[in-house]
């Protein structure tokens, strides 16, 4: 009993307002990235239609970390064969956060377990498996094949050469042909079988770093105050970017639209989408302390409402109260 009262605090807890006020000296990560990894900050990128936001802010952190461009589509990949009982957990909240999600592949995630499974089994190049998911749908396709591999129909499979040109340009016509006829085979073939195989070949030289220090820690909202914790985290002498879980109806025009139309909304406690911070500044012409957010939604600027100052590649200012107030976890490196 007292465990289910922990976790329903856990995921369904209002928050608690700041009464702290913090100096806003600015921040700017970017401008400590090495040469050899700035153009892979450049911009944001696109998670498609996938919910592997988790992927990409654990791309982010990894990326700045290990000073090598990390694959979010692998990682996404890799966190689905080895889900912990709390990682399946946040599966079932994150399918009432996002309905329509599909169960399985697509599916959201941890960032603090996504890390610890790459120091297992380590990551992917990001030049190997892209992370810019221009193209077609991701969930329709993955039920497109699915639906063709039920059916042992390897022709309908092998027209959604879009779709594994996106996610798997390594891959060459033949092998694509073999590894579908390979999985079709089987008596009960799956589309999550057949992305793990052309995932497994994409990525042979995978990147590894048992001795690095991956270890991170999650705060919430209902025990600790996310907004002095994010300046903290940008006061550090060796500060480094780090990710958060928010309501994304803060910031996002078509999101605010929908969620007025429902009368319960699992997003607005828990949260419904992961960004990675970056730092924060001054607004000369508001007066008001702004926090720098590195999306996975693409470059463009039309998903943001007003409040928001967006730059030409993505990049995304948010105001100090509508970031404290859409805040529901942060999670950081921590040494040990």
């Amino acid at each position: 009993m007292k465990l289910a009262k922990y976790y329903f605090s856990l995921f369904f807890c209002i928050g608690i307002k700041s009464t702290f006020a913090f100096e806003c000296e600015n921040v700017d990560l970017r401008l400590k990235l090495n040469p050899e990894i700035k153009a892979f900050f450049s911009h944001a990128r696109f998670q498609n239609d996938s919910n592997w936001c988790y992927a990409y802010a654990t791309s982010d952190l990894l990326s700045y970390k290990l000073n090598t461009p990390v694959s979010p589509t692998h990682l996404a990949v890799e966190y689905n064969k080895s889900l912990t009982v709390l990682d399946k957990m946040w599966r079932k909240v994150d399918q009432w956060t996002a309905p329509g999600s599909q169960r399985g592949l697509a599916d959201g995630g941890l960032v603090g377990s996504a890390i610890k499974m790459a120091q297992q089994v380590g990551s992917c190049p990001e030049n190997l498996m892209p992370s810019q998911l221009y193209g077609p749908s991701f969930k329709k396709s993955v039920l497109l094949i699915q639906n063709s591999l039920n059916k042992k129909d390897s022709t309908t499979i092998e027209k959604q050469a879009a779709f594994f040109k996106m996610v798997f340009p390594s891959i060459n016509a033949d092998f694509l042909a073999k590894a579908i006829g390979h999985e079709m085979k089987k008596k009960n073939p799956k589309a999550k079988n057949l992305i793990e195989t052309l995932t497994k070949i994409s990525c042979q030289s995978d990147l590894k770093y048992p001795n690095e220090k991956l270890h991170t820690r999650t705060r919430w909202r209902l025990y600790f105050n996310l907004l002095s914790t994010s300046h903290q985290l940008l006061n550090r002498a060796n500060a480094e970017p780090f990710a958060i879980l928010y309501h994304s109806a803060h910031i996002y025009q078509a999101r605010q639209k929908a969620l007025a139309q429902k009368k319960i909304n699992f997003g607005s406690v828990v949260g419904d989408h992961v960004s990675t911070i970056w730092g924060r500044r001054k607004n000369e012409a508001t007066q008001e302390c702004e926090f720098l957010l590195r999306d996975s939604l693409g470059p463009k600027c039309q998903h943001y409402e007003s409040s928001i100052s967006c730059e030409q590649n993505g990049w995304i200012w948010v105001p100090e109260k509508k970031y404290h107030s859409m805040l529901r976890a942060v999670t950081y490196f921590v040494g040990r």
